[in-house]
């Protein structure tokens, strides 16, 4: 699965929790991106639940099979809550009932910095033939 595949999919699974992005000039836009690792979007204000997708998914060492070893791919994506509605459990559940292997982790963020709940969810990619070693 390519990275816009996925968040496309995600998007419109999770069309009634994602939150708002506010950009300069007041155009209002969906809180959903797709980041390399350590990016960062700025001069935006975020209303309710953001969705950060990781552009490159993480590759296992893969699982061993009859005749090769089939490599696994884990995309990770992580749910903020900021202030608004709080909908990270429907997004989980919903996300968990969609992907199969589904994993949602906590994760720890600075108090005052306005966040009021994160997951580090980690997605298992459905692998081509190409995936096998």
């Amino acid at each position: 699965m390519k990275v816009l595949e996925l968040r496309s999919q995600i998007q419109e699974l999770l069309t009634d929790e994602i939150g708002s992005y506010t950009l300069p000039g007041g155009v209002e836009t969906p809180a959903i991106a797709v980041l390399d690792s350590g990016e960062t979007i700025s001069d935006r204000t975020v209303t309710g639940l953001e969705i950060i997708i990781r552009r490159v998914p993480i590759r296992n060492d893969g699982k061993a099979m009859f005749d090769c070893v089939r490599a696994d791919r884990l995309w990770q994506i992580f749910l903020v809550q900021w202030q608004g509605d709080h909908t990270i459990q429907d997004a989980l559940d919903k996300l968990t009932q969609k992907f199969p292997n589904t994993k949602a982790i906590p994760v720890r963020f600075e108090k005052g910095s306005g966040i009021r709940e994160q997951f580090s969810v980690r997605i298992s990619d459905e692998l081509d033939a190409l995936d096998w070693i």
